[in-house]
């Protein structure tokens, strides 16, 4: 069975293989280890997968009682994305508190100095 290809699945693969360049671009720059690297190419294939194959969700769709594929996609989406954000915000705020314990001893240094 040959299915046509939807407006969605141009714009997913375009984005994935952009993200998958991104993210080929970030590990030769060393911003990626390989290990972060291999992750994020293979969820961007995962998603791509999906966007060629969503027929493969629908037994998970059923069983969790979601009505469309799309739908448990932005339910997933969304949770991860909560997620990240939790993460990232947990990752400022402990940057913030190294940062200020740095420049209060480099302050308490100058000060020694001064006197």
């Amino acid at each position: 069975m040959v299915e046509t290809f939807l407006g969605i699945q141009i714009v997913a693969f375009a984005f994935c293989l952009f993200m998958i360049y991104l993210s080929f671009v970030h590990y030769k720059r060393k911003n990626l280890s390989s290990g972060e690297f291999i992750f994020w190419v293979f969820s961007w294939t995962t998603v791509l997968f999906f966007a060629f194959f969503p027929r493969v969700l629908d037994p998970l769709v059923s069983n969790l009682f979601v009505a469309r594929a799309l739908d448990l996609v932005m339910i997933a989406a969304f949770v991860i994305l909560s997620y990240l954000g939790f993460q990232n915000h947990i990752g400022v705020k402990s940057l913030q508190r190294q940062i200020q314990a740095i420049v209060s001893q480099q302050a308490l240094k100058n000060a020694k100095k001064k006197k």
